[in-house]
């Protein structure tokens, strides 16, 4: 429930405010150019992209 209510906050965040970040305490790094993501389990937070070299392949593979 913990888990849901803070995914659920940060959603709630950036649909009314267009900042995820609005009133939580782990940031969420929006930028584009980050090799990080956001990671919700029993941490919540931003994390390295293990798989990031395998995203830039598919993107150049289907032309995202």
């Amino acid at each position: 429930r913990k888990l849901s209510n803070t995914m659920h906050t940060y959603l709630v965040d950036f649909v009314k405010n267009g900042d995820p970040n609005s009133g939580m305490q782990s940031g969420f790094d929006q930028s584009p150019d980050s090799s990080k993501v956001m990671e919700f389990g029993t941490k919540v937070g931003m994390i390295e992209e293990p798989d990031l070299v395998l995203y830039e392949i598919m993107d150049r593979m289907y032309g995202w």
